[in-house]
């Protein structure tokens, strides 16, 4: 269930309509990457006090105190939480930088966590925060990370993205099951033979705008140097983004729009499902009310046995990722 929240700019009253309008006053830019999402869903039940401190942080962080925005508020397991997309297009028709977004959310993350007393959720750029912390002025959140250890710990490892997420629910599909076929192709392949293997158990094997990927029977994407580098650590030895990218370099393989359009009988058409080479943000599309997701029941049967015969160690966890 969701619901418009606060807005700015914008003077629509339903979510739809709310992101047409956004979208409308960032069609100005040059740029393809106009909007810009971000959602916060804390361990804890928040003060609308202590969301309104959160969001201030964040548009001072990035320089979005005066960009339209649309918020939607979500309720999941009786809880609320909330989405904000934002215009980045500025009146002259510039855009505002988002680099090194990541880390920085997160440092923000651990102000609020200091500020609220909260645990300290230990995030993927621990160092660089803390360093940037130190640089601004806030040694009294970079000293409550060093005592809580997340520091000096090592990086933890997410058990699938949000997009990732999303593709498992549309194709029926567990990311687990990907994970440990992907890698057990990955390990008694032959070079020359990977292609033809993975297109076995339903992937296609190309080229991406940022590295390889597999292309699944509904359309969803997957970072082979993620699938494979996650894989691989769980059974203590994390194969290198740069191992993986070497030993498919002199591969004669399709781009992924290439691979998109080639004919295949099996392919099931899904034109809405999330491209993790994509940041831009995803809006449902209103073409009509959705049956659900495609069945792909018989393929995600034959990947679920493959998965059976791997070894249990391959198993995923999650990592302890922050929530915002």
């Amino acid at each position: 269930m969701a619901r418009l929240g606060a807005t700015r700019k914008i003077l629509a009253t339903d979510i739809e309509a709310a992101i047409d309008e956004l979208t409308l006053i960032a069609s100005h830019a040059r740029s393809k990457k106009t909007i810009y999402h971000v959602h916060v869903d804390p361990q804890a039940s928040w003060t609308l006090a202590q969301y309104s401190r959160y969001w201030q942080l964040f548009e001072r962080e990035f320089g979005l105190e005066r960009q339209a925005f649309v918020e939607a508020v979500h309720v999941k397991h009786d809880r609320e939480h909330y989405h904000r997309a934002y215009s980045r297009v500025r009146e002259d028709g510039s855009v505002i930088p988002m680099s090194h977004d990541y880390p920085r959310r997160e440092k923000i993350g651990r102000i609020v966590e200091a500020e609220f007393g909260s645990q300290h959720v230990a995030g993927g750029h621990n160092r660089a925060v803390a360093a940037a912390l130190a640089r601004e002025g806030r040694e009294d959140v970079r000293q409550s990370m060093a005592e809580s250890g997340i520091i000096s710990q090592p990086r933890p490892i997410a058990k699938m993205t949000p997009r990732e997420r999303h593709q498992a629910e549309n194709s029926g599909v567990a990311l687990a099951d990907i994970y440990a076929v992907a890698l057990q192709i990955w390990n008694e392949s032959p070079d020359e033979m990977l292609a033809e293997n993975f297109s076995a158990e339903g992937f296609r094997l190309c080229r991406g705008d940022k590295g390889p990927v597999l292309l699944d029977l509904a359309g969803g994407v997957h970072s082979l140097t993620r699938i494979i580098g996650s894989a691989s650590h769980e059974q203590g030895r994390r194969i290198r983004a740069a191992l993986v990218k070497a030993r498919i370099a002199n591969l004669d393989l399709p781009s992924l729009t290439q691979a998109r359009r080639a004919p295949n009988d099996e392919r099931i058409e899904a034109e809405n499902v999330p491209d993790l080479e994509q940041e831009d943000y995803a809006r449902t599309s209103k073409t009509g009310t959705s049956s659900g997701p495609p069945d792909n029941s018989r393929k995600a049967g034959q990947i679920r046995g493959r998965a059976g015969d791997v070894p249990a160690d391959v198993e995923l966890r999650r990592g302890s990722l922050p929530c915002f």
